[in-house]
C-alpha cells in the first residue's frame, strides 16, 4: 500500500506542479471527499455470503 500511495503522491505532484495555490488547495479538498466518498461507498456495500447454507 505504502508504494501505491508515494506513486499517487508523485503523480499529483507533476500534475499540479502549475496551479496556484489556491487552484491546488480546492484540488486537494475535491481529492479528499471524492477519498471519503468513495471509501463510504465501499465501506458500507452489503456483503453477500456466496456460501450455500
Amino acid at each position: 500500500m505504502t508504494a501505491a500511495i508515494t506513486d499517487i503522491k508523485q503523480t499529483i505532484k507533476e500534475r499540479t506542479v502549475e496551479l496556484s495555490m489556491e487552484e491546488y488547495v480546492e484540488l486537494l479538498r475535491d481529492l479528499a471527499m471524492w477519498a471519503e466518498d468513495e471509501a463510504n461507498i465501499i465501506e458500507y456495500q452489503p456483503e453477500f455470503n456466496t456460501e450455500e447454507e
